[in-house]
C-alpha cells in the first residue's frame, strides 16, 4: 500500500480515498438503513420521531448531502496524504524512527 501511494498522483489517491469513503457509507450506513427501516420497521416503528416516513426526495437529499461532504473529506485527506508521502510534512510513519515513547505520546497526547 505505502508504495501504491508513493508512486501515485494526487488524482489518483483522490479516486481511491472517495471509493474507500463511498464503500464504508454503503456499507455501514446502507446496511443499517436496510435492516432499521425495511427489514424490522416493525419493530423500530414506536421509536420514530417524526409522524410520518421518509419521502424518497429527503433521502436523496441526505444521500447527496452525504456524498458532497464525502468529496470534502477525500479532497483535504488528498492533501494530506500527498503531502506527507512527498516529504511536505514533518510527520513520520515508521516507530524506529524516534521510538515508542516518542509515538505513543505524539499520537495520544
Amino acid at each position: 500500500m505505502q508504495s501504491f501511494l508513493e508512486n501515485s498522483s494526487w488524482y489518483v489517491i483522490w479516486i481511491y480515498i472517495c471509493i474507500v469513503f463511498m464503500a464504508r457509507y454503503v456499507i455501514i450506513a446502507g446496511s443499517a438503513y436496510v435492516w432499521i427501516w425495511k427489514w424490522k420497521s416493525e419493530k423500530f416503528e414506536r421509536l420514530r420521531i417524526q409522524n410520518k416516513s421518509n419521502e424518497s426526495k429527503n433521502i436523496k437529499r441526505d444521500f447527496l448531502n452525504s456524498i458532497s461532504a464525502m468529496f470534502f473529506f477525500a479532497t483535504t485527506g488528498t492533501v494530506v496524504v500527498w503531502a506527507m508521502y512527498h516529504g511536505k510534512t514533518q510527520s513520520y510513519r515508521l516507530i524506529s524512527d524516534y521510538g515508542i515513547l516518542y509515538f505513543l505520546l505524539l499520537h495520544f497526547y
